[in-house]
């Protein structure tokens, strides 16, 4: 069997992928690393200890997983294409003592489970290769896990990337961005262009490290709460924030409640949500809490535009 630098070569990729008679799914986001150096920057980043225990979330060919697994003491790789599996089980994975591979959705996982009775007992490590399709919840799920990750490094595409690392006036800056920054210290380790994968997607990518945070950065308010402020805030980003927070349908405020609200936390109610530091989400949530409960996920697309102030 091929080393991990080989098994990350185009050469190698086409003719696996050929001998087992797989055609990378587009829907699925299946583009496969064929750069050795991209992947020794991905398991650097995640700065593994030979009693590491690693998440990998989609196996692909097995060469983000084979690094792993020479550095770690337990890997976990989800892998949810059956084609993928049965080739990685005959011919990439079998000597790996230390590897388990789950034929799963990510998504669909009862990842808690899955965690202990494959890696033992945390804390963990997650490192994969994101889909664009399941960036979003994928990402979600592993900042809401508690305990929480010990670090978790991701290649995503760099419009996603943007907006999780963006700051308060910039473009790309929207709920992603607090959610992200509220629950870990968000880093953008590298760039990896669209050159290093096979089939080549339509857009380059980031290597992103995310170091969750063990205590919450505003210990005094409601976390699930926050978020529905944020949500709130951000759902029609052009509104005022007067405007875009009467509208949210999970605070139930009106006009005069939303006015209330942003002028006890200091924050001017024409301002609009993306020139708000987390600080000033925390001073609204703290002064309009209620013992609401917030378990919608956070979408890391595009917030929804509303035209009138």
């Amino acid at each position: 069997m091929e080393s991990p630098p080989q098994l990350a070569s185009p050469t190698v990729v086409r003719a696996l992928l050929l001998e087992a008679g797989i055609r990378p799914r587009k829907r699925w986001g299946q583009n496969f690393l064929i750069d050795g150096n991209i992947l020794d920057r991905v398991v650097k980043a995640a700065e593994l200890s030979p009693t590491s225990r690693v998440l990998e979330i989609g196996s692909g060919l097995g060469s983000l997983t084979r690094k792993l697994a020479e550095q770690a003491e337990r890997v976990l790789t989800v892998e949810l294409d059956r084609g993928l599996c049965k080739l990685l089980r005959a011919r990439v994975l079998p000597e790996l003592d230390n590897v388990h591979l789950l034929e799963e959705d990510f998504l669909k996982l009862d990842l808690e489970a899955a965690l202990v009775e494959h890696l033992g007992e945390p804390p963990y490590v997650a490192v994969a290769n994101l889909p664009y399709s399941i960036s979003s919840p994928a990402i979600v799920r592993l900042l809401r896990l508690e305990p929480p990750m010990e670090r978790i490094v991701l290649m995503l595409q760099r419009e996603v990337c943007d907006r999780l690392t963006a700051q308060p006036g910039d473009r790309a800056y929207g709920s992603p961005s607090v959610f992200a920054q509220l629950r870990a210290e968000v880093k953008r380790i590298a760039p990896v262009s669209r050159h290093c994968f096979y089939p080549e997607p339509e857009v380059d990518s980031t290597i992103v490290r995310f170091i969750p945070r063990r205590e919450p950065l505003f210990p005094e308010v409601d976390l699930a709460y926050l978020e529905i402020v944020v949500r709130g805030a951000f759902g029609k980003r052009r509104k005022t924030l007067r405007n875009s927070l009467s509208n949210a349908v999970e605070l139930s405020w009106n006009r005069s409640r939303a006015t209330q609200v942003l002028e006890q936390a200091g924050v001017d109610p024409t301002r609009r949500a993306e020139t708000l530091t987390l600080a000033e989400f925390a001073a609204i949530a703290r002064v309009g809490y209620t013992n609401s409960n917030a378990e919608a996920p956070i979408d890391v697309g595009e917030e929804t535009d509303g035209s009138n102030p």
